[in-house]
């Protein structure tokens, strides 16, 4: 079997041990080092399976291969199966990603200034009332992309916080063209978000 893809039916809390997914199919048991290890990631934390016979719920062990417990939204994109099924299994290959699959605030990624945040936005119609918070001064540096996954038109508001080099800059609404893969680069620079590429998204 080879890695499987899908996303979680409903948010998951920091702390739980079990998750509900949109749909499983029980990964057939290796053999010898890769009897019975079965893993799961979401967003970028990678967990161990320890029970999937509630299927689509999966038992958990959270915060495996260097990665932390944290909390996910609906929609959160997953992958899972065999650690033999797997390219790279490591905090790094996680990455820090955070998935945004219904309408509320962003909070600001809490990554070191030399590792990336990839947001993808998974809700299949358009985010309205969704906001992005501020980067703190301490965080100069921290690079954030934020991609669609889905084809809707999404608009997320940073009041006075995108700072795109032109006139009126910093500005308050980002707004993406409705096809997938449409895709802004943000840059944090005392306390705002400076525009280093933007691919069907507009400032506005």
């Amino acid at each position: 079997m080879s890695a499987t893809g899908t996303t979680c039916a409903g948010a998951v809390a920091a702390g739980a041990t079990a998750v509900n997914l949109t749909a499983y199919t029980a990964p057939a048991l290796g053999t010898g080092v890769n009897a019975g290890n079965k893993v799961i990631r979401i967003d970028g934390e990678w967990m161990r399976i320890t029970d999937d016979s509630l299927s689509p719920t999966v038992k958990v062990t959270r915060g495996e291969f260097g990665t932390g417990a944290v909390a996910h939204d609906v929609l959160a994109t997953a992958v899972y199966g065999l650690t033999s099924d797997m390219v790279q299994i490591n905090s790094i290959a996680g990455g820090n990603i955070v998935s945004v699959g219904q309408n509320g605030v962003i909070a600001v990624p809490k990554t070191p200034s030399n590792v990336e945040t990839l947001i993808f936005l998974n809700k299949a119609s358009a985010l309205a009332t969704t906001t992005l918070a501020a980067p703190g001064l301490d965080q100069d540096g921290m690079f954030v992309t934020i991609t669609t996954s889905t084809a809707a038109a999404h608009v997320i508001t940073a009041t006075s916080l995108i700072a795109d080099g032109v006139s009126g800059s910093p500005h308050s609404t980002l707004t993406w063209a409705a096809f997938k893969g449409a895709s802004i680069t943000l840059q944090a620079d005392r306390g705002l978000y400076n525009v280093i590429s933007a691919t069907g998204v507009t400032v506005s």
